[in-house]
């Protein structure tokens, strides 16, 4: 896991200026058109203390959730999100999936759907009960 950078998303009552108070860097900090009224990004943070880090930016006004990234080699990372493409067996699945878990389809490409996930704990492990 890469304890210095997050994914995060926030409403548009989120004021970059409490990152940087945070001491924390903001980039690709951007307008996210997959769900209605919110922007996504990526902060870095200048801590070792990582939990500490999440805390405080989970504290932030606006924040709606953060989201770990994973160290793929020595210089790059993957980052994680709560959007999913899933690809259901039959269309009478999806009421499987909702009754499993708190979701909002946004949107339909061919063959998949666009599954945005609403979970307390860590969106790996939901990924993970989702292909169970």
């Amino acid at each position: 896991m890469n304890t210095q950078r997050v994914n995060f998303r926030v409403t548009g009552e989120f004021d970059s200026i409490n990152i940087t108070n945070l001491g924390f860097k903001l980039s690709n900090f951007h307008q996210d058109k997959s769900v209605e009224n919110t922007y996504f990004g990526e902060v870095d943070f200048n801590s070792k203390d990582y939990q500490r880090s999440i805390t405080d930016l989970e504290e932030v006004n606006g924040v709606i959730s953060v989201f770990p990234h994973f160290q793929k080699n020595k210089d790059k990372s993957i980052g994680t999100s709560d959007l999913f493409y899933i690809k259901l067996k039959d269309t009478s699945d999806l009421s499987l999936l909702e009754s499993e878990i708190q979701i909002d389809v946004s949107g339909y490409i061919p063959g998949a759907y666009k599954v945005i996930l609403y979970s307390d704990g860590n969106m790996v492990e939901t990924k993970n009960l989702l292909i169970n």
